[in-house]
């Protein structure tokens, strides 16, 4: 069977895999180490994001404690300033 571009095709013919592609073979040993440098990163990573995690938790609290002594101050201000428009 002949396609419009000039390509021969055969119908029932399959295409083998292998041909496809290249496959390269690895050792276990080889495999393992990767594995190990790779879980190694992720364990580092993981690690760094929850130290980040405990600082902005510091943060907010260092910040909720300031914010709430502005609102007491700022109430003790409003205070004196009603009862001095008294």
């Amino acid at each position: 069977m002949k396609l419009e571009m000039g390509v021969k095709f055969e119908k029932g013919r399959q295409k083998n895999p292998r041909s496809l592609c290249i496959q390269t073979q690895t050792s276990p040993d080889v495999l393992s180490s990767e594995k190990t440098l790779e879980l190694a990163r992720y364990k580092t990573k993981c690690e760094n994001q929850s130290g980040f995690i405990v600082q902005l938790k510091q943060l907010l609290s260092c910040g909720n404690t300031k914010l709430e002594a502005l609102t007491v101050v700022i109430q003790h201000l409003l205070s004196e300033v009603r009862t001095r428009a008294l």
